[in-house]
Formats: C-alpha cells, sequence, structure tokens
C-alpha cells in the first residue's frame, strides 16, 4: 500500500453508474464528470479500486454467443438464433430439438454434462462462424460434422462439456489506467483490476480487495473519469437495466526521478 508522502489528504471518488454523465445501452460503459482534481506542483496521481458492488443480472446466453450456424444434407446454410437468457442445460437441449428440423433428438447427459445432437435421416453440421460452441463444450473456429454411430443415427458428440456457468470475472477498465498487460489483446491494456465473480446469478456481490493494485495517473489532473466493464474476452456486458458502484481512491505521491542508466521496456515507452 502506497502511503502519501504529500500534506495533501487522500480522496475517495464514489461513483455509481445511475448517476453517470453518459452511458451506453447495456450500462457497461460510463463517463463520470467531477470537479476538478489537481495534484500540487512535483506530485503525481495514484489510483486504485478500494471496492465495487456489481449485480450479476447479466444473461448468461447473450447477443456475443447465441448463433448456432448448421447446414443440414448439401450446402444449404440456416442461423439458429437462440433468445437471451438464463437456461439449464436440459432446457437449452430442448429448445435446440425443436428449432433445428434436421435434428431428430438432442438430449442432455447428467452423468458426462454433455449435450448430444443425433439425426436419424441426414448428415448435418455446425459451421464454424457459430457462436455459441464454447456453450455447447464444441472447439471454437472449427466446422463439426455429424458421424454414423453405428446403427445408421447421424450425432455430434462435442469434446469439451457444457459451460452455462457465464462470466467468471470482470475487467475494470478506466481512462485513469495505463499500464496493465492482457493475454486476450497480447499487450497493454488500460484495465484498473480484474474481479472474480464469486457469487451466483441474480446476486448482487461486493468486491474488496486486500491489497488494491495501484496505477500511476500519467497526467496530473482529473476532471472525468471512463469506466468500462466487461467480460474476459473483452465483451462489454449488459447488466439489463441495474446499477453497480465503485469506489476509487486517489492518493498523491512526490514525483521520483528514475536514474539516468535505467533502461526502459518497450511495453513502458509504447504506454507513455
Amino acid at each position: 500500500m502506497i502511503i502519501s508522502d504529500t500534506n495533501t489528504s487522500s480522496r475517495q471518488i464514489f461513483l455509481n453508474s445511475k448517476h453517470a454523465s453518459t452511458t451506453n445501452n447495456t450500462g457497461s460503459n460510463c463517463r463520470f464528470h467531477i470537479q476538478d482534481l489537481v495534484a500540487p506542483e512535483g506530485t503525481q496521481l495514484i489510483v486504485s479500486v478500494v471496492d465495487m458492488i456489481v449485480p450479476c443480472s447479466w444473461y448468461i446466453v447473450n447477443e456475443s454467443n447465441n448463433r448456432l450456424i448448421y447446414g443440414e444434407g448439401g450446402s444449404e446454410e440456416y442461423t439458429l438464433t437462440i433468445p437471451v437468457g438464463n437456461y439449464s442445460a436440459p432446457e437449452l437441449a430442448r429448445f435446440i430439438e425443436s428449432m433445428v428440423s434436421c435434428l431428430s433428438s438432442v438430449s442432455y447427459s447428467l452423468v458426462s454434462n454433455k449435450i448430444l445432437f443425433f439425426s436419424t435421416s441426414k448428415i448435418f453440421m455446425f459451421k464454424h462462424n457459430s457462436t455459441c460452441f464454447d456453450i455447447f463444450g464444441l472447439k471454437s473456429n472449427e466446422n463439426h460434422l455429424s458421424f454414423d454411430n453405428g446403427v445408421g443415427i447421424n450425432v455430434i458428440v462435442p469434446d469439451g462439456v457444457v459451460n452455462l456457468a457465464g462470466i467468471n470475472s470482470i475487467l475494470v477498465h478506466s481512462n485513469c489506467a495505463t499500464s496493465s498487460i492482457s493475454s486476450s489483446s497480447g499487450g497493454g491494456t488500460n484495465t484498473l483490476c480484474r474481479v472474480p465473480i464469486t457469487v451466483g446469478r441474480n446476486s448482487v456481490m461486493c468486491y474488496t480487495p486486500q491489497s488494491p493494485l495501484q496505477t500511476i495517473h500519467r497526467a496530473r489532473s482529473i476532471d472525468y473519469i471512463d469506466i468500462s466493464l466487461t467480460d474476459s474476452d473483452m465483451s462489454p456486458i449488459d447488466f439489463n437495466g441495474q446499477y453497480w458502484s465503485i469506489t476509487l481512491r486517489v492518493d498523491f505521491q512526490f514525483e521520483k526521478k528514475a536514474p539516468k542508466n535505467l533502461s526502459t521496456s518497450r511495453f513502458d515507452n509504447r504506454m507513455r
């Protein structure tokens, strides 16, 4: 924890998405205008997240993962858009069976936690440009062709299990962050912190890190704060009209000059 070495008191900034100056239609991207916060001459701003309250109100099946593109027999291609919402595995299996005409049955095995797809009449294929493969345990970006199981039935058996757990963490991005690294982007991001999801859907989660990540804000002043909440794939989260809140702490520290012979990484150079 950074202890302020100046005579300027630390500040806390309480933000609630309900009171954002501007927001997008999912409630995940907000701008807050605040009174101009200026670091005294010779000091720098240190920003950290000290707590966050998040409603787990998003849908597990949403617009980023609800398309099944399939072909039956010849080269014709069809698209099924699964209505957004929260499903159990049996509910999802029944919906797919009722909507895809080339399938004779779709079954869910509680033992293997897999959804199996069957056709007694046609060879069928799930196309690589579908977006729902992660839910069904199918490998992404691949075509999945049915095979004869030996008794005249065409079947697709996913390699993986059904994944209806939903979002496992929230990434908090801000214009106040400058030097985080993410595997999803392969480089620098503006991420303030990652918030693990520790409660079930339709609950409210409280996040209070024991050791908040502290970020040096490059500018000496803050007159607005952008907060963007995404999942681990950097997709916006739709909170379905519910509001989240976050508390930022701002500390003031005397600027310290780096030794002249200290080399700087390529990453730091890019972020300046």
